[in-house]
């Protein structure tokens, strides 16, 4: 198990003290029209990242905004509980 923080940073090829302000931002569930099975998450770091941090995400990224598959959260824990 990890938590939000170790995900992101994973993620996004930051230091585990860059994505300290990152950590809130909670992902938008993809599930297409029906709504009945999430494809994915929507996770935006737009409004979240500091410039210096933003800089680092678009050097590995083309967007704040990531999409990711529906299993990127399946071993990630929540204030020590597992989801």
């Amino acid at each position: 198990m990890r938590i939000v923080s170790e995900a992101y940073a994973e993620l996004l090829g930051l230091e585990l003290h860059e994505v300290d302000d990152l950590a809130d931002v909670e992902a938008m569930p993809l599930d297409g029209n029906s709504g009945e099975m999430v494809y994915g998450y929507l996770l935006d770091f737009t409004d979240a990242a500091s410039p210096e941090v933003a800089k680092k995400i678009l050097q590995r990224h083309s967007s704040l905004r990531i999409e990711v598959g529906p299993s990127f959260f399946d071993d990630v824990r929540y204030d020590g509980w597992p989801r």
